[in-house]
């Protein structure tokens, strides 16, 4: 699939009627489910679970295999959640948010009071089907909600400071300050972190950032964490964009997004092929295209693309 005309600087998505019907299957909320879904259609070999204590901890012992998975622009971390406790996958959310997880527990402790809800809403095709309902029986190994787990988290930006920190690290092969100068940037950043203030972002009680094993602190484990991922993803990760996939081509591992939001202002050395700026939606698509090609691919989430509902795909084999 490719952009229309950057002079009509529109776009249309397609999607799939099967959840058309249903308000839950295609709500905010749920759009997430549904990019989870991609994910482990498209990358069955990376997304292999890590073992239970792993996945939990996101701390590798002897001998085992940990699957990370960098989430990019994550938010409230819903996506890391799912992969965490649904797959048994070590996802880290990166964004200055805090992460949060009380309403997809509460959520789930609704669905166990009442199962026969549940079973309803479990239903793909039907307008009451809840994409949380059909994942029920795959979180039945925790007798409480409170035990689920919360993924990790880096409270920083993606952005081009990241991607260079990164790639200034792994090329300084015989540099013995290189440490140093990753540790100068993860202080740095930390503190720009917890100075931003996303629009529309409010932080509460309920965070899951107040516990603080979740919470990644120390530059040696945030660098262990970026070198051993195995995939970095984004869903809507607005300024992140660019520096997302930048950072996996850097790491030379797959990337897999769904861009939203341009933000020109902020973007203004961003150019398509013919030297004209890139200002709207589909000239994003087609700037993305143009400047990581020809490894890029492109397809459609399972709902129908609206103007705050963006369901392109854009990702790598």
């Amino acid at each position: 699939m490719t952009a229309t005309s950057t002079s009509a600087c529109t776009y249309s998505g397609s999607s799939n009627a099967s959840t058309a019907g249903s308000t839950r299957a295609a709500s905010r909320k749920a759009r997430v489910y549904m990019f989870r879904e991609f994910i482990h259609a498209k990358y069955p070999d990376i997304l292999l679970p890590s073992p239970p204590t792993t996945a939990c901890s996101g701390r590798q012992s002897p001998g085992e295999q940990i699957v990370t998975v960098l989430d990019c622009a994550g938010g409230k971390g819903d996506l890391s959640w799912l992969l965490r406790n649904v797959d048994g996958i070590d996802a880290v959310v990166i964004d200055p948010r805090i992460t949060k997880s009380s309403h997809i527990l509460k959520s789930i402790q609704y669905l166990r009071d009442h199962p026969d809800e549940a079973e309803r809403r479990s239903v793909p095709g039907l307008q009451t089907y809840q994409p949380l309902a059909a994942l029920l029986p795959r979180l039945e190994g925790k007798a409480e909600v409170s035990d689920f787990a919360s993924p990790r988290h880096m409270r920083i930006l993606v952005d081009s400071d990241l991607v260079e920190a990164i790639r200034c690290y792994r090329r300084d092969h015989t540099d013995d300050d290189k440490f140093d100068r990753w540790n100068q940037y993860w202080q740095s950043a930390t503190r720009r972190g917890q100075e931003a203030t996303p629009l529309g972002y409010k932080e509460d009680d309920e965070a899951d950032d107040n516990r603080t094993d979740v919470q990644i602190k120390i530059a040696q484990e945030a660098l262990e964490t970026i070198l051993s991922a195995k995939l970095v993803v984004g869903f809507h990760p607005d300024q992140a964009t660019d520096a997302g996939i930048d950072l996996a081509k850097e790491l030379d591992i797959p990337y897999c997004v769904v861009p939203c939001c341009v933000f020109p202002s902020e973007f203004p050395n961003r150019r398509l092929a013919d030297g004209s700026r890139v200002r709207c939606y589909s000239e994003l698509i087609q700037y993305l295209q143009e400047r990581h090609a020809p490894s890029i691919r492109t397809e459609s989430l399972n709902f129908h693309f609206t103007d705050t509902a963006k369901n392109l795909v854009l990702y790598s084999p």
